[in-house]
């Protein structure tokens, strides 16, 4: 039997092609090798199935994309909110990152950008004989109203409670109430760009030691009382 080392001996990459189309080549094929680890041996957190893998680990598996290549890939997909990164590694040394992916948020992601280059080639081709120029111009509004409804859905202002709980579940010493004022002052704006995970956010703030929340003065004079009983 004739064989060849270039033709598939091993275990392939199967990805739809339609994924491909909605998100990008190298992101379906980090999606589909996530998805499929999902599946084969995930870690449990917080209710939730996850994997976890270093940029370099990557590369090591898919040696026929770069690191620069994956790094660029995973970053599209978590500004699209498809997956999820988290770290759940007892050492803060370590730095690898935690997947999961978000099912719901890529099914609509894909369907939209289907619908949107099936409009498109629509209109390369024209309107046929009967049509109504009118009705594809109505039915591509409507395909980009339900795009913008999609990046609204992608971020929902928290509550003051909401961030408190999720600054005690973290332990962080992050202020919950200036966190909330400050983002409420500028428009819930990270730099000049619109906010897209305020978890995210609270995260940096809290590597950055922002807004951490100071002792008052109250609070300084009691711990030093209570500290000087301790002494006696």
């Amino acid at each position: 039997m004739d064989n060849s080392k270039y033709l598939i001996n091993e275990d392939p990459i199967f990805f739809l092609p339609t994924l491909a189309v909605g998100v990008g080549l190298n992101e379906a094929i980090l999606l589909q090798k996530i998805h499929g680890w999902l599946q084969c041996t995930p870690k449990e957190h917080v209710g939730k199935s996850w994997i976890y893998n270093s940029y370099k680990s990557w590369h090591e598996q898919l040696p026929f994309m770069s690191e620069t290549a994956i790094k660029r890939a995973i970053k599209n997909l978590i500004d699209r909110e498809i997956i999820i990164t988290e770290n759940f590694n007892k050492n803060s040394f370590d730095k690898t990152l935690w997947y999961s992916i978000d099912y719901e948020k890529l099914s609509k992601f894909v369907e939209i950008s289907d619908s949107v280059k099936s409009d498109h080639r629509l209109g390369q081709i024209g309107p046929s004989i009967g049509s109504n120029r009118t009705d594809n111009t109505n039915n591509n509004d409507n395909n980009n109203d339900n795009k913008k409804e999609i990046y609204k859905e992608r971020f929902r202002k928290p509550t003051l409670e909401e961030v408190k709980t999720y600054c005690e579940e973290r332990n962080n010493n992050v202020d919950a109430e200036y966190f909330i004022d400050h983002y409420e002052s500028n428009g819930w704006k990270v730099g000049k760009n619109p906010m897209k995970d305020w978890k995210a956010t609270v995260r940096n703030w809290e590597r950055s030691k922002i807004g951490e929340r100071k002792e008052t003065r109250y609070e300084r004079e009691r711990r030093l009382l209570e500290e000087m009983c301790k002494d006696e």
